[in-house]
C-alpha cells in the first residue's frame, strides 16, 4: 500500500468516526428536547396556572337576589405583592328562615381551598380577608350557612385573577375605617345612579317636547282637511299629548327616585364624618 492510498484510507476512517460522533450528538439532543417536552406538557398543570375563559366574573356594585336574599359584592380585591385578597359585601335577607350566620369559603379551579377568614362584621356589611396560593387562577367564592343542620343552598360567586381589581397593598384596617370605605363606595355608586338617571330624565324631556310639537303641527293642519281627515289628525294628535303625559308622569318618579338617592348620600356621608371622628 502506498502512502496515497495510506492517507486516503486514514482521512475516511476519520470521516466514519466524525459522522458517527454527530449522528450520537444529534441523537442524544433530540432524546433530551422530546423528554423535556413529555415532562413540561404532563406536568404543566402543578406548576403553570391555568387561563379561564369560560368564567362568568361576578359585577361588583350590584345587588344579586339569591336564596331570598339580596347580595352586594362592594370590594373584592388582590395584592400580588402579598398575595392577599379582601372583600367586602352586604348580605340582605328576605326570607323568614332565620339565617344571618353565615361560612365562607374559598376555592380555587386549580389548586383547592384557600385560608379565608372574617374581619368585621356590622350587621350591614361584612369584611373578609384571605391568603392565596401563587398560582391561583379562578375562585370560587361560597357562602352557606354557619350552621350545618339548617338549610341553606351554598351561594357562589366568581372571580379570576385576570379580572379581579390588583392593589398594591391591602392592609387590614380597623371596624371604623372599614365603615369609611365602605361608605366611599356608597356614595360613588349612588352618584353614578344618580348620573343615570338623570339621563332617563333627559329622554324623558326630549319625548315630551318632541310630542308636543308633533301635536302642535297636526292640531294646526286640521283645519284644511275634511271632517273625516279632521278627526283622525286630532285623534293622532291626542294620541301623542298621551304619549307626552306618560313621559311625564315617568319624569317626576325618576325626579322623585333621585331625590331618594340623594337622602342615601347624606345618609352615608354621616355615617363616614361620624366613623372618622370616632376614628
Amino acid at each position: 500500500m502506498n502512502i496515497d492510498e495510506k492517507l486516503s484510507e486514514q482521512i475516511l476512517k476519520e470521516k466514519n468516526e466524525k459522522l458517527k460522533r454527530n449522528t450520537n450528538r444529534f441523537l442524544v439532543s433530540f432524546l433530551i428536547i422530546f423528554c423535556s417536552g413529555y415532562l413540561i406538557f404532563f406536568t404543566s398543570k402543578l406548576w403553570l396556572p391555568n387561563t379561564y375563559d369560560d368564567v362568568t366574573v361576578t359585577p361588583l356594585g350590584e345587588e344579586i337576589e339569591v336564596q331570598n336574599r339580596k347580595i352586594c359584592i362592594d370590594k373584592w380585591a388582590y395584592s400580588p405583592e402579598s398575595r392577599e385578597m379582601e372583600i367586602i359585601l352586604e348580605i340582605e335577607n328576605l326570607s323568614s328562615d332565620g339565617i344571618n350566620d353565615y361560612q365562607f369559603a374559598l376555592v380555587d379551579r386549580g389548586c383547592g381551598k384557600q385560608e379565608i377568614w372574617e374581619t368585621v362584621n356590622t350587621g350591614d356589611f361584612i369584611v373578609l380577608r384571605a391568603n392565596l396560593s401563587r398560582r391561583w387562577s379562578e375562585l370560587s367564592f361560597r357562602i352557606s350557612a354557619a350552621d350545618p343542620d339548617k338549610e341553606l343552598e351554598t351561594m357562589k360567586f366568581y372571580t379570576t385573577k385576570k379580572s379581579i381589581e390588583q392593589a398594591g397593598s391591602l392592609k387590614e384596617k380597623t371596624a371604623k375605617a372599614y365603615r369609611i370605605e365602605i361608605c366611599d363606595i356608597r356614595i360613588e355608586k349612588l352618584k353614578t345612579q344618580i348620573e343615570e338617571k338623570s339621563k332617563e330624565i333627559e329622554d324623558f324631556r326630549q319625548t315630551m317636547n318632541h310630542a308636543q310639537e308633533a301635536a302642535d303641527n297636526l292640531i294646526a293642519k286640521a283645519e284644511f282637511k275634511t271632517d273625516t281627515e279632521r278627526e283622525e289628525t286630532l285623534q293622532s294628535a291626542d294620541h301623542l299629548l298621551q304619549e307626552k303625559a306618560s313621559a311625564q308622569s315617568s319624569m317626576e318618579t325618576v325626579q322623585s327616585e333621585i331625590a331618594d338617592l340623594r337622602e342615601r348620600i347624606q345618609l352615608q356621608e354621616e355615617l363616614k364624618k361620624k366613623a372618622g371622628e370616632e376614628e
